[in-house]
């Protein structure tokens, strides 16, 4: 490559669903080491674009489209960066949530190493070794590398770790499965590091996979084993336990996701399947209906020089792609926007309120004093929801630091006190049948909101001179995503 001329690379991994498993944690060699049991390769999983600059000095980023940091992926990077300096930096795209069972600590770490192992002309094996200690030591799973790795369909974990010192067999399977979720993600990593719940996993894994004397369950095996496992297991929280009990019910093998709150079922004839659907529509459990992978981890591509990367990264399926079973929306921004009543903030007396959405208040480098500051005011009365100042922070945090990398500061000037009531009624086909609701019931709490005067500053940030029409143009992006009019306010501070 030449000194200036960057160099990009896309990879794709698939997501997968772990049914039935049984740690296996006793060889020296960490490659030897991961879990037994069997799973589903989906079609869906992590895109990553990896894209090198050399330069003068190094640094490595990877980002996605959902809040927080992704360790795993990091490591995976700075392990597998090229040796000449420069800057790295790697966008993951993920087609399901993060943290439900689906294996996207796992698909990312592997997308990330085969797409950043092609730009430093690592060998796939390297690679994937780097994905497969990261994910196992960050605790993000227990052989989800290995299962992912080879190729897709039904797959069975024969003995533990990746390839060659581990053995993983792969069938196809035919059909559709549903996959939904019911509430917020499991903490895996504290989970995977307790000796005492590894114990109660292993004890339910083994007794599950001697259930007939074989440790490879296939075709409607699988799912059989897979229930057993969850039932074994009791992880489930109550919310999902009671939806898998209604799917059974209804003509379906249906299981955990682990580690999620999340499910995976298999309805046992075509008339089951379309009753499944309605009562998942009724139900308002997001929901999509996926067939296995045809093959493992791979489609590595590199773009040279100038030639830009075709497209843009996917987003999460649950928010966009369509599904058979129609998700419970979220309400719109205008029934919560109107300041009226009196303020609700106390939280000590509530009860299940919700974590607030915005991640970060400070961003930046907030080692200088810059001489300028650009505020966002509002120009109206409103409430603006925890979820949209997130989103104008992303969008702002993004301009700013492709234009002025460590030369600015972003700040949010308002904490989202104000928490938001909803009565939720049933939603979906039928739901007229099911109930009407109650008039002027006073609601749970479902959000956060600040409460914004005319005038009231949201976001500030403070950069230099250099970057003035930058961070204009970062807060007009970002009042597209408030539900009021703005207008950013510029001021210099003293010398």
């Amino acid at each position: 490559m030449t000194a200036s001329a960057p160099v990009r690379a896309r990879a794709f991994a698939p997501a997968h669903i772990t049914g039935v498993f049984a740690p296996s944690l006793g060889a020296r060699d960490p490659r030897a080491r991961g879990s037994i049991g069997a799973g589903i390769v989906l079609e869906l999983g992590v895109r990553a674009l990896a894209e090198f600059r050399p330069g003068t000095t190094s640094s490595v980023r990877v980002r996605g489209e959902t809040p927080g940091a992704l360790p795993i992926s990091e490591e995976v990077a700075r392990r597998l960066r090229p040796r000449a300096p420069g800057r790295l930096t790697v966008e993951l795209a993920h087609e399901l949530p993060v943290g439900q069972g689906f294996g996207m600590s796992a698909a990312g770490a592997v997308a990330t190493a085969l797409a950043v192992g092609a730009i430093a002309g690592r060998t796939r094996a390297k690679s994937i070794e780097v994905a497969h200690l990261a994910d196992l030591l960050g605790g993000g799973g227990l052989g989800g590398v290995a299962a992912i790795e080879g190729g897709g369909g039904l797959e069975v974990r024969l003995r533990a770790g990746i390839p060659p010192w581990g053995r993983v067999a792969h069938r196809p399977l035919d059909g559709t499965i549903l996959v939904g979720v019911t509430g917020d993600p499991l903490p895996s990593p504290g989970l995977l590091r307790s000796p005492t719940f590894l114990r109660r996993v292993a004890d339910a894994g083994t007794g599950t996979l001697s259930d007939r004397g074989s440790g490879a369950p296939a075709g409607d095996r699988f799912f059989e084993a897979s229930e057993r496992f969850t039932d074994r297991l009791g992880l489930a929280p109550l919310h999902l336990a009671r939806t898998l009990r209604a799917l059974r019910r209804r003509g379906a093998w249906a299981a955990q996701a682990m580690f999620g709150s999340s499910f995976f079922a298999r309805p046992r004839s075509a008339s089951a399947r379309r009753e499944l659907l309605r009562w998942l529509a009724r139900a308002g459990t997001p929901t999509l209906e996926l067939a296995a992978a045809r093959g493992g981890a791979g489609r590595v591509r590199i773009l040279r020089g100038a030639e830009r990367p075709g497209g843009s990264l996917p987003r999460n399926s649950f928010n966009g792609r369509p599904v058979s079973a129609r998700p419970m929306t979220r309400k719109p921004a205008r029934m919560y926007r109107k300041v009226e009543g009196q303020v609700y903030t106390r939280r000590e007396y509530m009860g299940g309120v919700p974590n607030c959405r915005v991640t970060q208040f400070d961003t930046g480098n907030l080692k200088v004093d810059y001489p300028l500051a650009l505020s966002l005011g509002t120009e109206e009365a409103a409430q603006v929801r925890d979820i949209a100042l997130e989103a104008a922070r992303i969008s702002a945090v993004r301009v700013m630091e492709k234009a002025a990398l460590n030369e600015y500061h972003l700040k949010v000037r308002r904490f989202p006190h104000q928490i938001l009531r909803e009565h939720k009624m049933a939603m979906g086909a039928g739901a007229d049948r099911i109930s009407d609701g109650m008039r002027a019931a006073f609601g749970k709490p479902v959000g956060h909101a600040v409460r914004a005067q005319i005038g009231s500053e949201l976001l500030t940030v403070y950069t230099t001179e250099a970057h003035l029409d930058d961070a204009k143009e970062a807060l007009r992006k970002a009042s597209h995503k408030l539900p009021c009019p703005t207008r950013v306010i510029v001021s210099r501070r003293p010398a």
